[in-house]
């Protein structure tokens, strides 16, 4: 788009023109934050609302998932110009132009936006598979959807979801530990669907912007903003 003709024959041209349609068209979206598109999570950063569960996945209608990657192409255009489209969280991006592997997420990224998180995990990893997560008891619901019970003294904790068994968590190995720490993350950010789900996929795949020739966003994007 090079301008934009007025009534009285003047013509605007420039970047801020491109820039105004941008964003009107992002603005659509982010109006239906509570609909269709957007959904908040961590500190009030947002993410893709994945409206469809993993087992009907297969009956998303077309016009949804059009509808997914076009945002995720007007979130590009947006990097380009002005950065991450508020309030998408920025740890969405890092994790896409990273190949979607998780330890793209280090700690310092997430300290940069998340530093609340971030002390909960590190204190989660320092615990180990033995340690007490009594106090993790409404973080794993909130994240995971399911309560921890607890027979430790007199205390009892009842069980408030039945998603996974309290076991899987009181009784932990080393693996177990670190993987929970990871879901942790991931769903914190993302929410309950893994990045292979069809809504986002389709996102990441607008994002991507890719061209006929293999040429995409991610080799633009890790210009602007290099790998840390």
């Amino acid at each position: 788009m090079n301008g934009s003709e007025r009534s009285d024959g003047l013509v605007s041209f420039g970047p801020g023109i491109q820039r105004e349609v941008w964003f009107h068209l992002f603005e659509k979206y982010r109006q239906d934050l509570d609909e269709e598109w957007l959904q908040y999570r961590c500190d009030a950063r947002a993410g893709i609302k994945t409206i469809y569960p993993l087992a009907t996945c297969r009956f998303i209608p077309d016009d949804h998932l059009c509808g997914l990657k076009k945002l995720g192409a007007i979130c590009a255009m947006l990097f380009v110009l002005s950065g991450c489209p508020a309030p998408l969280d920025p740890c969405i991006f890092q994790f896409a132009v990273h190949g979607f592997q998780l330890e793209a997420l280090h700690s310092s990224f997430i300290a940069e936006w998340h530093p609340r998180l971030r002390t909960k995990l590190l204190a989660w990893n320092q615990l180990g598979p033995s340690g007490d997560i009594l106090a993790y008891d409404t973080f794993l619901e909130e994240t995971l959807g399911f309560g921890v019970r607890y027979q430790h003294f007199n205390c009892r904790r009842k069980l408030t979801h039945t998603s996974i068994q309290a076991s899987h968590v009181q009784h932990r190995t080393e693996a177990v530990h670190k993987s929970l720490a990871a879901t942790l993350l991931y769903q914190s950010l993302f929410g309950p669907e893994p990045p292979f789900h069809p809504e986002w996929k389709a996102f990441f795949a607008g994002f991507l912007l890719p061209c006929r020739n293999g040429f995409n966003f991610l080799s633009v994007f890790i210009f602007l903003y290099p790998v840390v």
